[in-house]
């Protein structure tokens, strides 16, 4: 995703109904920076997410939104702590609803949008969506963890100072035997 996109802002506030019954489709960017509940999770603010939406009414009469959204995030991989590029793409099916017991008669193919009278926030919205399309665990797609110290790889499996480490903790052996001598001598 270019930082350089064709694509124009979208309007932060829209009233949803009548776009609806208009059958408005809009294709916009929103800055990254401007979805502050999703830039406390990222390692940087940088970037946009490109929208591709629909607002269409339904066969129920029922004001639906409709879309995409499709953004790179930089992240904080959770292996290395090192920075993460991460591609996320949300696809959302939203049916506009008055109240939390017109939301729970709703199909399950559409999630419910409780909207008020009047304008609605469509970056909340967007932001919604990309939230729940993050990763329940970032982090990169190779092997990322730092070498340790305490780590035995399989090269040094057959080296003497590995054979020592594991005939000092034979199976048996106590690990608090020091504790107990120690114990002993006061």
């Amino acid at each position: 995703m270019s930082s350089t996109s064709p694509e124009r802002p979208l309007p932060r506030y829209v009233d949803p109904r009548k776009l609806a019954q208009q059958g408005i489709s809009v294709r916009g960017r929103v800055l990254i920076g401007d979805l502050q509940r999703l830039c406390d999770m990222l390692a940087g603010t940088d970037g946009e997410a490109i929208a591709d939406l629909h607002f269409i009414t339904n066969e129920q009469n029922m004001g639906c939104l409709t879309g995409t959204a499709e953004v790179e995030l930089e992240m904080t991989c959770q292996r290395c702590l090192g920075p993460l590029r991460q591609a996320v793409h949300a696809t959302f099916n939203l049916a506009m609803v008055w109240s939390d017991e017109q939301a729970s008669r709703l199909t399950r193919r559409l999630d419910p949008w409780i909207i008020g009278e009047g304008q609605a926030d469509l970056f909340r919205v967007i932001e919604d969506e990309l939230i729940l399309s993050l990763p329940i665990v970032a982090s990169h797609d190779y092997d990322c963890t730092p070498a340790s110290p305490y780590r035995v790889s399989e090269a040094t499996l057959g080296s003497a100072d590995c054979a020592y480490a594991v005939e000092g903790h034979a199976a048996g052996s106590n690990p608090f035997q020091v504790l107990e001598q120690l114990k002993k001598s006061l």
